[in-house]
């Protein structure tokens, strides 16, 4: 368990431990947030950029990406209540 997951105010019996889902949830999303924002600072330093605007469509392609990663997020986010 995450201790800072653990919720003191409903444990009134010490042998089954009350965790907040609100908690544990926020908890979860920061780490999402973390490791994204850890993978994308990695693979900016690893990886050369391109020069896109010669791609049809790549906006669009790009916007596909971020939904699908943003309802990923979201689902998993919602999972957790």
């Amino acid at each position: 368990m995450v201790k800072s997951g653990l919720d003191p105010s409903e444990n009134s019996n010490k042998d089954v431990p009350r965790v907040s889902q609100y908690r544990l949830a926020t908890h979860l999303g920061l780490a999402f947030i973390l490791y994204s924002l850890y993978l994308w600072t990695g693979l900016s330093h690893v990886l050369t950029p391109h020069d896109h605007s010669k791609v049809a469509k790549i906006g669009k392609l790009r916007g596909m990406v971020h939904g699908t990663k943003s309802l990923v997020f979201i689902t998993a986010f919602a999972g957790k209540f």
